[in-house]
């Protein structure tokens, strides 16, 4: 057979198992993939996005994947692989299906120091929950399909409960240009072939226990809306963070941190846990410490970072709460704040948001987390372990796959850290995506752990603080980017009422905190 035959082999395969979401990174080695994906799109078979840097694919293809369930990525060999780690490594964190395909030299040139040839097969192990290796060398089209096919499945977890990354790593030996042959589109209707159904959960029903809550972590809007519906029904304290997709509940309990932290962690007996919590301290400090901890959620893994869970099931059905235990946790809303401070500017990103939020790491998440009004759109953030890298490209590829406004909220070193994404190659759409960045020169949450002590002061700012003294509108509006900064309250609310309307930049600068 032959590198085209391969490509196109995986690709058929790959589209009549239900993938539709391509990005595409340029190389030589992938020529047989980009041309023939290429075609597709002008076809109307898959969904292209096109970019020049590896990193930012990735996490594009990690924003399209938490929308539509699944986004394959194509790449060349050598270290444009490994640029994809960080996606793949907080995709497989947070049970996302990233299929990565990279091509790869022949297996006769491994180790032999030729151009752009690496290890690559297995790169990404413990982070991708299937690897397979297909070489064009060999004359087996029912064992690529077989191995593609297989990919897809582990990929989503169907059989395993476990979704999240895959690699297909293609062996490809020149030459590298297209062939005679049925074309894909041939090739996709000659598949024969069904994904299997997902597992359905087995629902326990909990007698009443007194003082149970509900913690709702970062989550899909499914696992959210199944949380707000256990808080409601059973009449509980719903403790939600900003991406739990619970927060909009009238269970919910906007100030449940500072209650944890002013002592009511002793009065909870039991925690009903539905998707990741990772965000405070005292919620860190509830899960080591409760009676009971019952991790809710159909993965089939055991998540326990208390180290205190006493069981894991797919779903419950509690037992009414008929006290006044729910009341007891309500609180009046606070006032609004008058000044531009990181929680008034939190206050208006969230008044003014689009269909979709999405919330960087650091300190704007947390702000999040102080404010009671919540609107009804759709939240995502990577919180699968919760770096700040990739916010940029996380939030385009949202918007892109979803097609709807979407607002992102970031930090100042988050979006310094990812701000390469704002270069969309000429041709690409432009996704409706408006970044809204809190600029307090750099690294202010860290002023919130031990090392902002006065003791560390004299060595805080080199080793933490990481002031950057730069314009981040102006580094916006290099890309191409409309961008603006604001720097009232006043500023900041006309700048996020407009409509979003293509990608933009409001920079929200701040007083460095003390």
């Amino acid at each position: 057979m032959s590198s085209w035959g391969l490509s196109q082999h995986v690709l058929a395969n790959l589209i009549a198992s239900g993938v539709r979401d391509f990005v595409l990174c340029p190389g030589s080695r992938n020529t047989p993939l980009s041309l023939t994906l290429v075609r597709c799109a002008r076809e109307g078979l898959v969904n292209l996005h096109r970019r020049m840097d590896e990193r930012a694919a990735g996490f594009l293809g990690l924003g399209v994947a938490k929308v539509t369930g699944v986004c394959a990525l194509v790449v060349t060999s050598g270290s444009a692989v490994g640029n994809l780690l960080p996606a793949v490594m907080e995709a497989h964190a947070s049970g996302v299906c990233l299929i990565v395909i990279s091509a790869d030299r022949p297996a006769t040139l491994q180790a032999s120091r030729s151009n752009q040839t690496t290890s690559q097969s297995g790169i990404f192990g413990a982070h991708c929950v299937h690897t397979a290796n297909l070489y064009s060398n060999d004359d087996s089209p029912a064992a690529w399909a077989s191995q593609t096919r297989r990919a897809v499945v582990a990929g989503l977890g169907l059989r395993t409960c476990r979704p999240g990354p895959v690699q297909i790593n293609l062996g490809l030996d020149a030459p590298l240009t297209p062939e005679e042959g049925p074309g894909l589109a041939a090739l996709v209707a000659s598949v024969d072939f069904s994904l299997p159904a997902p597992r359905d959960p087995h629902l326990e029903d909990l007698e009443y226990v007194p003082g149970t809550v509900v913690l709702a972590a970062d989550a899909s809007a499914d696992v959210g809306a199944a949380a707000a519906q256990v808080a409601e029904k059973a009449c509980l304290p719903l403790l939600a963070e900003p991406s739990s997709n619970a927060r909009h509940s009238s269970n919910a309990i906007w100030n449940y941190v500072p209650q944890l932290a002013s002592g009511r962690i002793d009065e909870i007996n039991r925690v009903l846990v539905y998707g990741h919590p990772t965000l405070s301290r005292p919620v860190t400090k509830l899960l080591s410490s409760a009676d009971q901890v019952i991790a809710v959620g159909q993965f089939a893994d055991w998540p326990d970072p208390g180290l205190t869970v006493t069981g894991v099931v797919d779903a419950v059905r509690v037992e009414p709460d008929k006290s006044d235990w729910l009341c007891s946790w309500q609180s009046p809303e606070p006032q609004p704040e008058r000044e531009l401070s990181g929680s008034s500017a939190v206050a208006q990103f969230l008044s003014h948001a689009g269909q979709n939020i999405f919330f960087g790491s650091s300190n704007s998440i947390r702000y999040a987390d102080n404010c009671a009004n919540w609107p009804k759109g759709t939240c995502y953030a990577n919180r699968g372990l919760a770096g700040i890298d990739g916010a940029i490209a996380t939030a385009a590829g949202i918007a892109l796959a979803s097609g709807k406004p979407t607002s992102a909220l970031m930090g100042d070193l988050t979006f310094l850290y990812d701000a390469g994404a704002l270069l969309i190659p000429a041709g690409q759409p432009q996704p409706d995506l408006r970044v809204v960045v809190l600029d307090d020169d750099g690294g202010a949450i860290f002023r919130s752990l031990e090392v902002g002590a006065a003791e560390f002061a004299d060595d805080f700012t080199q080793a933490f603080g990481m002031p950057h003294g730069h314009d981040l509108a102006a580094i916006a509006r290099g890309y191409g980017v409309d961008a603006q900064k604001v720097t009232t309250l006043d500023g900041l609310n006309s700048a996020l009422s407009k409509p979003i309307d293509g990608l933009s930049v409001v920079v929200a600068a701040m007083p460095p905190v003390a």
